[in-house]
């Protein structure tokens, strides 16, 4: 794992390169990829990674070693693991694995080794552990957000009409004696005293 370094002007980036060595000819092919949900993690916190073994020549099932590595900036291996999985044209699974409490901030590469008969195929993806805590609008929390504002709406809507319909209410109760004469609906006969 290396450091791909582009300069424009007075802007510098540094980007992560992963090397895979893989045979001339392979059996299989490898192929890795982290869910978006955890691509931005904190330390401590479980990855999930979805990974697929194609198998490119011949159908009969045979067990390939697996290897899984997880290597920061500098190529330092943080975490390593192995299996043997049997794979017959094709199988895909699911691989959790959980960081180190203590695992700094920066960005990571999770690579993957499929291994049979001295043949080797591989496949890498990145990931980056934040201080920052996750953001809140994530897919599955836009539903939770828009019935909160559809809600928000309809109590506002009805708290308006029900002030509108109170102060109808109250126009209605303050009629008196002079307004219904005023109005019509009332006659007053006037009563002449005798003196």
């Amino acid at each position: 794992m290396t450091k791909l370094i582009v300069k424009a002007d007075s802007i510098e980036k540094e980007i992560l390169i992963a090397i895979e060595v893989e045979s001339k000819k392979p059996l299989f092919d490898v192929k890795v990829e982290i869910p978006e949900q955890f691509l931005y993690v904190l330390p401590g916190e479980e990855i999930l990674a979805n990974i697929k073994l194609f198998r490119i020549e011949g159908k009969e099932k045979v067990d390939v070693k697996v290897e899984y590595v997880v290597k920061n900036e500098q190529g330092e291996t943080i975490l390593s693991e192995e299996e043997t999985r049997a794979v017959e044209t094709e199988t895909s699974f699911v691989k959790a694995f959980s960081l180190p409490q203590n695992i700094k901030y920066g960005t990571y590469i999770f690579y993957v080794k499929a291994v049979y008969n001295g043949e080797v195929a591989s496949s890498s993806a990145q990931f980056s552990v934040e201080k920052l805590e996750k953001p809140f609008f994530k897919k599955e929390n836009i539903l939770l957000i828009i019935i909160i504002i559809i809600f928000i709406v309809i109590l506002l809507f009805v708290l308006i009409e029900l002030r509108m319909l109170k102060k109808h209410i109250k126009s209605y109760m303050k009629i008196d004696e002079n307004t219904l004469v005023k109005e019509k609906f009332i006659k007053i006969k006037k009563i002449k005293k005798n003196l």
